[in-house]
């Protein structure tokens, strides 16, 4: 009998499959910061990353980071962790390639080197202008510019 609505009926049966909730990472296992906390401290970071753009010293870190928007170090970086899965610099790096980017699109810069135009976006040379912006975009600085001033 049980055969019989298994196979007229397997909908009796099956399971619904629910993903379990995003854990955190083993690091921080012992920590008590709750999901909502951390979203509230996401929201803090990046109104401040938008308004107050640190991102542009090429020398910001955690620390100041995490003083000028008056969280707790670790609780910065396992909010930058947990929420965004990345670590300090990629999430450091998220905004100076888009700032790269819109430096490469203004018209008005193209006469400017890809070396000013990473150093104004906040990276420490242009190696690691190359690399990063590669690694987020697909392209090279000048690619991404000469596909750019193509469209216009």
């Amino acid at each position: 009998l049980v055969l019989y609505y298994l196979i007229r009926r397997p909908q009796i049966f099956a399971l619904e499959y629910t993903p379990p909730p995003a854990a955190a990472p083993a690091k921080y296992a012992r920590q008590s910061l709750d999901a909502d906390t951390r979203q509230s401290h996401l929201q803090r970071i990046q109104a401040f990353m938008e308004a107050e753009q640190p991102y542009l010293n090429e020398e910001l870190t955690l620390s100041e980071l995490a003083r000028a928007v008056a969280i707790p170090e670790h609780h910065c970086s396992m909010v930058i962790n947990i929420e965004l899965q990345q670590n300090f610099f990629q999430f450091i790096n998220a905004y100076r390639v888009d700032a790269a980017r819109r430096l490469l699109a203004d018209p008005k810069l193209s006469s400017d080197t890809l070396l000013s135009i990473a150093y104004r976006a906040g990276f420490q040379s242009k190696a690691a202008f190359n690399k990063v912006f590669k690694r987020f975009t697909g392209q090279t600085p000048g690619q991404y510019r000469d596909a750019f001033a193509l469209n216009r």
